[in-house]
């Protein structure tokens, strides 16, 4: 990680993260192909990834799909098996009820469009018939039985054969219900369950034409059966107001054949009022039966119509939806399959890259190298000049305006009897001593809040308070300064000169004091005022070993408490 900070347009701090290395290195090179490869082959790997991902995705919509359309499929074939049961019902009911014989045209036709539908149902068993051989058989027995039936009682014959029918049909309804119920489709199941809807409204449909035409011929049914032809009337109409709530494209699709069929449908409704209206109906005949059943089977392939339009909408939609899938995959596979050839291309150009960028960054580094520790010596050499608040603010060219601070301590110190020791060893000899003291007396400084101003000579110049002012603390940090400087200088050695002591003097003054920085070829941060003034007084006329403050110096720190201060008198300090 990298952070910068921008002080001007022209200068700009960086400071290395751990992730940074150097480039011109083995584990720099390895470092920066990781990222140049990392920067591509991170999305290209993303663009794999969801590739793979989408043709996973894909690829589980058509199997989806296919499960879905082999559903639906299977429940148009039970569907059709349960019409073509409905469509015997009828032509077997309305053969008895015109007592005519089962080897009629249209109960044969019945008869054959039963056994067709019975092929189309892919999967057994169903219903308790383990094959469509089972089934065909037991249909066979029962139309032999039926043929064979007597007119002793008629009604309860027709009853009997109707209950016969229903039980089938009713069978393969729930058969058919469970399987529509089982398909999975994301957008469309509100049409499946329209279209289960539709079977049921036939089923009800039909029931209700058999029983209904025994009424409107007869005109006396038991009380069991008018309740069933009523609940199925009842039924149906329920099931059509559902299909058309469900689901949008089944009602436009009913609203379609409704307009297209209302005098049908006007007829059917004039029929089921009157059942509803009479549970004997006296003015019942063969011609209003034959009307009825006329009327009714219009009515059912309005029904089948609907029916059909929905099974057709739903395929189509399946086809359009598996078209879109397959579409799909073959994208999803072009771009994983172009993904996984690119990204070795891309990790051998980059190689080549980073090989390159290494010979650059190598001549770089060396060029660099050179100019940091140019920048460092010389933002040292003005750290040691300057405070480091002043020293920020010529570095990013700002003005430094002169400031003047209500109250700080200055502290001066000399060394006592310097000429006479000068005199005893050499011009150089008296470099390294000063160095050798002033560099122990800074190693003092760094522990306090305060600022080594400069050195003159013997001279050694501190305030506290400026350049950052620090309330009423000034006083005792020079205090406790002056006091660890006296203590510390027991111990120091002068150099070429072990028999001589070193004794210091010291003065500290308390004022106002005004400070800025003078000069620009070689800036200097200086002080001004009286206080400074007063300040090289108080260390003039000082003792050696003592530390010599002035009254307003004093009142600090008795403000702050804990020191102990002894009175000199009056003396006579030169202003």
């Amino acid at each position: 990680m990298t952070r910068e900070e921008n002080y001007n347009d022209n200068i700009v701090i960086v400071t290395r993260g751990k992730c940074l290395t150097d480039p011109i290195s083995t584990s720099g090179k390895r470092l920066l192909l990781f990222r140049l490869v990392a920067v591509v082959i991170i999305p290209l790997c993303g663009l794999t990834v969801f590739g793979a991902l989408k043709l996973a995705e894909s690829l589980h919509d058509r199997a989806m799909m296919a499960d879905a359309k082999a559903q639906v499929q299977r429940g148009i074939d039970i569907g059709e098996f349960i019409d073509a049961v409905q469509l015997e019902r009828i032509q077997t009911m309305h053969s008895l009820q015109n007592n005519r014989k089962q080897d009629s045209a249209d109960v044969q036709a019945a008869f054959k469009q039963t056994m067709d539908s019975i092929k189309l149902i892919p999967k057994w068993p169903v219903c308790g018939f383990q094959t469509s051989d089972d089934l065909e058989r037991y249909l066979v027995r029962e139309r032999a039985q039926i043929s064979t039936q007597t007119d002793e009682n008629e009604t309860s014959i027709y009853f009997h054969i109707l209950r016969y029918y229903t039980d089938i049909n009713s069978c393969f309804v729930k058969v058919f219900q469970t399987l529509v119920g089982e398909i999975e489709h994301k957008t469309l199941w509100k049409e499946v369950v329209a279209y289960k809807t539709i079977v049921l409204a036939k089923e009800n449909v039909g029931i209700y034409m058999t029983i209904g035409e025994y009424y409107f011929t007869i005109g006396n049914v038991s009380q069991i059966e008018y309740n069933d032809l009523r609940c199925n009337a009842e039924m149906a109409k329920d099931n059509i107001e559902v299909i058309k709530s469900y689901s949008l494209v089944a009602e436009q699709i009913v609203e379609k054949h409704k307009s297209h069929n209302s005098q049908i449908i006007a007829d059917f409704d004039t029929f089921d009022r009157t059942s509803k209206a009479y549970y004997h109906y006296s003015n019942a005949s063969v011609e209003l039966g034959h009307a009825f059943i006329d009327v009714a089977l219009a009515y059912l392939d309005i029904l089948h119509q609907i029916k059909s339009d929905l099974e057709s909408y739903i395929l189509h939609s399946i086809e359009s939806e598996t078209d879109i899938a397959e579409n799909t995959v073959m994208l999803m596979a072009f771009i994983f399959i172009i993904s996984a050839i690119t990204a070795p291309i891309v990790v051998t150009m980059l190689h080549r890259l980073a090989s390159k960028l290494q010979t650059i960054a190598l001549d770089l580094t060396v060029k660099s190298k050179n100019l940091d520790d140019e920048k460092k010596r010389a933002q040292d050499l003005l750290h040691q000049m300057l405070p480091h608040e002043i020293a920020l603010q010529l570095q990013r060219k700002q003005t430094v305006a002169a400031e003047f601070f209500e109250s700080a301590t200055i502290f001066f110190s000399d060394i006592v009897g310097f000429t006479t020791m000068s005199s005893k060893i050499t011009p150089l000899q008296v470099i390294e001593f000063l160095n050798k003291l002033y560099a122990f007396f800074d190693d003092c400084l760094d522990i306090y809040d305060v600022y080594k101003v400069e050195t003159i000579g013997d001279a050694y110049m501190v305030v506290s308070g400026i350049p950052v002012s620090n309330g009423n603390r000034h006083a005792l940090e020079i205090g406790l300064m002056a006091l660890d400087l006296m203590e510390r200088t027991k111990t120091f050695s002068i150099p070429h000169l072990p028999n001589e002591k070193l004794q210091v003097r010291v003065g500290c003054h308390t004022g106002p004091c005004a400070a800025g920085v003078v000069g620009n070829k070689m800036p200097r941060y200086c002080l001004f005022g009286d206080t400074v003034n007063t300040a090289s007084r108080m260390e003039s006329t000082s003792l050696p070993l003592r530390i010599h403050i002035s009254k307003f110096c004093k009142a600090a720190l008795d403000d702050i408490g804990g020191f102990t201060t002894e009175y000199r008198g009056e003396i006579e300090v030169k202003v």
